[in-house]
């Protein structure tokens, strides 16, 4: 990141490039910083490019980007002024011929067009003091097409006769803040804090597996259900099914804090198929019952005979 030095840092260097470029083939010109309306004099027989700043506006994609603060550690900084530079080129030529003036015109986008990049050179020494060439992010010049219509509003706005300019952006350039660093408050005293198990301290079923990962359970098949706190007194498993009127109670068995396992009877009549309501259930000493959440179960119909329809 910069200091407030880097908008001018741009243009100057700008001006130093196409300069020192142009002069190669056309040793009489110059390059002007100038409003378009005060850059020609009237009685000027020199060729002349005018480089004039005329919109600065925030770069929104960094507007609210962090960058690494030079702070220490613990401390942190405020975003940068992130901007974006718009100028507008103008030539001119003896006479106010506008083939030579188209010319140098040329010359200068073949300028900007060769050097996209502001090299960190030519950006330390364009003004005393700046330091923007220690910018991370380089600063890229791109050319801004305009139509003929924002062209002539543009030339209005500089109360000034039209002449055929281009446009060219300038991004981005960081301006540090130099609003002072948030340091947080000193610990005075360290103090240890300790949290008790996040997980409830209550019995949770967490899946009912009938064996080999079968869709359905069958009649006679034991099933494995886990969980958190499924130990401790005595355990059960509560069944219910729509065409009970009351729940049915498995004893559980192979009892764990994780696991557990419990059997469904091999009774068709007792044990019709569909879907069941399986929740555990934990009576402790004081004879207090502690029930998990009821998880879904499907128990599948059996096939005992099948009679050919002749």
């Amino acid at each position: 990141m910069s200091n407030s030095l880097s908008i001018a840092t741009v243009t100057a260097t700008l001006r130093t490039l196409l300069f020192n470029h142009l002069q190669v083939d056309t040793p009489d010109v110059a390059v002007t910083t100038l409003p378009p309306d005060k850059a020609r004099a009237r009685d000027a027989t020199h060729h002349q490019l005018n480089l004039f700043l005329f919109q600065v506006s925030h770069d929104v994609s960094l507007r609210n980007m962090e960058f690494p603060p030079k702070s220490k550690p613990g401390e942190s900084g405020f975003p940068p002024l992130a901007l974006r530079l718009t100028y507008v080129l103008t030539p001119y030529a003896p006479s106010d011929d506008d083939v030579e003036s188209h010319k140098l015109l040329g010359k200068a986008m073949n300028v900007l067009h060769d050097h996209p990049l502001l090299g960190s050179e030519e950006l330390r020494v364009a003004v005393p003091g700046n330091d923007l060439y220690r910018q991370v992010e380089r600063v890229r010049i791109t050319s801004e097409p305009l139509s003929l219509e924002e062209l002539s509003k543009l030339w209005t706005m500089f109360q000034t006769q039209y002449r055929v300019s281009v446009v060219y952006q300038a991004s981005v350039v960081l301006i540090e803040s130099t609003r002072p660093h948030r340091a947080p408050l000193p610990v005075l005293r360290p103090v240890l804090t300790v949290l008790p198990d996040t997980l409830p301290p209550f019995p949770l079923l967490e899946a009912v597996t009938p064996p080999q990962q079968q869709a359905s359970a069958r009649l006679g098949d034991v099933l494995v259900l886990t969980g958190q706190y499924l130990a401790g007194g005595t355990v059960g498993v509560r069944f219910s099914h729509p065409l009970w009127t009351a729940p049915v109670t498995r004893p559980a068995t192979d009892v764990t804090a994780s696991r557990l396992t419990v059997a469904i009877p091999n009774d068709a009549v007792g044990w019709p198929s569909g879907t069941y309501g399986v929740s555990v259930v934990i009576t402790d000493a004081n004879n207090v019952e502690h029930t998990t959440s009821a998880l879904p179960l499907t128990l599948a119909p059996r096939l005992t005979s099948i009679t050919p329809n002749p």
